[in-house]
């Protein structure tokens, strides 16, 4: 599969790939109206004042961002570093190298903003550092083979969730950044830390302020920006370092806000079609 879509995107431009992701953002939205009711309440309730025409552009404009990601990342066999670089500018990336350059690994969190795949690929090729990326396996084998090809194309060491601990312990003595995609829902039985995120009551996974706490690395912000069609900017933004505030889990919640900011930028840009508050029955 890898091998193949190496080829075939090789040859087709990339004004065509848009035009396709059109074609099917079109039949997601309109035609098999894929979670159409969950998108347009995951919006009505983080937005409460937006009108109803704001919420369906917002919406319909989602569809179109989310085809044109899904496409992108399967261009990613074909795609090389140079390309990679003109698509994806990373502005400040002296600022988390000052750390690395000084002996100090750091903890990167990010959210499913934008092309979350381009921003792990360019991450992992801007400098000498390694990159270790916690990630969820998927249940199909084939397709967690497939993904794990695509993401560690330009050097990232992917890391599955459970095994992040004991990654830790024995890379150590590697500086490096250890990158995480935070805003995924936890499972109801491992739900720690509830904070107020887009008006409404939302769990968060409280793995990174417990990495961060024992390891005493630095914890950054990426975000990411779409600058127009295939073309996004990311930032980096320090969010603590050691010593860090004594509070429970006062770095998760500073990462929801930086989170909600970027979103509230730019809501289209966020992963809406996922069920962040499934479990908010459990909050009551």
């Amino acid at each position: 599969m890898y091998s193949i879509l190496k080829v075939v995107f090789y040859f087709i431009p990339n004004s065509w790939i848009y035009l396709f992701s059109d074609f099917l953002s079109f039949i997601l939205y309109h035609i098999i109206k894929y979670r159409r009711k969950v998108v347009f309440q995951n919006l009505q309730n983080s937005f409460p004042k937006k009108s109803i025409q704001e919420l369906n552009r917002i919406s319909r404009k989602f569809y179109s961002n989310l085809t044109d990601t899904i496409l992108e990342t399967l261009l990613i066999p074909s795609l090389t570093k140079e390309q990679l670089n003109k698509k994806v500018i990373q502005k400040n990336i002296e600022l988390p190298l000052e750390y690395l350059r000084n002996g100090h690994s750091i903890l990167v969190l990010t959210g499913h903003q934008c092309n979350w795949e381009w921003l792990l690929l360019s991450s992992s090729m801007l400098s000498e550092y390694s990159v270790d990326a916690i990630y969820r396996p998927l249940k199909n084998k084939n397709s967690d083979l497939f993904f794990l090809k695509m993401r560690s194309k330009f050097g990232a060491n992917l890391i599955p969730m459970k095994d992040t601990l004991r990654s830790i312990i024995k890379r150590k003595d590697i500086t490096r950044g250890i990158a995480m995609v935070a805003d995924q829902t936890p499972p109801g039985g491992e739900i720690q830390y509830w904070t107020k995120f887009l008006n409404q009551d939302t769990p968060f996974f409280v793995g990174a302020d417990k990495i961060a706490r024992n390891t005493s690395f630095p914890v950054f912000y990426l975000s990411m920006k779409r600058i127009k069609r295939g073309f996004y900017e990311t930032k980096y933004e320090l969010l603590a370092e050691p010593p860090f505030p004594e509070e429970k889990f006062s770095l998760v919640e500073k990462y929801a806000k930086a989170l909600e900011k970027t979103i509230i930028e730019s809501p289209s840009d966020w992963l809406w079609s996922h069920k962040r508050w499934k479990n908010v029955w459990l909050k009551s």
